[in-house]
């Protein structure tokens, strides 16, 4: 959690380089395997913590980054359900169905703007 925080930070305030991106992947997979690496929902959870550490540097711009969180919400529901978590199933559709909305919004906007971008 706090190299989670600590990489949330960073991206926050623009200061997450390649280098603390490979930090931050490194110390989230030793950490998560030495934590939650004894089974399939553990491995599921280590995943996607370096997908979305590794996914943040690369990704940028309000839609992009919703859809990276749209997909990193999409692995951690299927996370809840293994583990049988039904609260946290029920936040992680939530949150999904308010991130596509977001989308749709972003999308309406830059249409309505006079511009559109293709392919993003």
């Amino acid at each position: 959690m706090l190299f989670n925080a600590f990489r949330n930070y960073l991206v926050a305030a623009e200061k997450y380089t390649f280098k603390l991106m490979i930090f931050c992947s490194a110390a989230s997979l030793v950490i998560g395997l030495l934590v939650n690496g004894s089974s399939i929902p553990g491995y599921i959870s280590v995943f996607v913590t370096v997908y979305y550490t590794i996914s943040s540097f690369y990704l940028t711009g309000p839609k992009a980054v919703k859809i990276n969180v749209i997909s990193d919400l999409a692995i951690w529901f299927i996370y809840d359900i293994l583990v049988c978590d039904v609260p946290s199933g029920i936040v992680d559709i939530v949150s999904i169905i308010l991130a596509v909305g977001t989308i749709f919004r972003i999308r309406h906007d830059e249409t309505s703007a006079g511009f559109r971008t293709r392919g993003k």
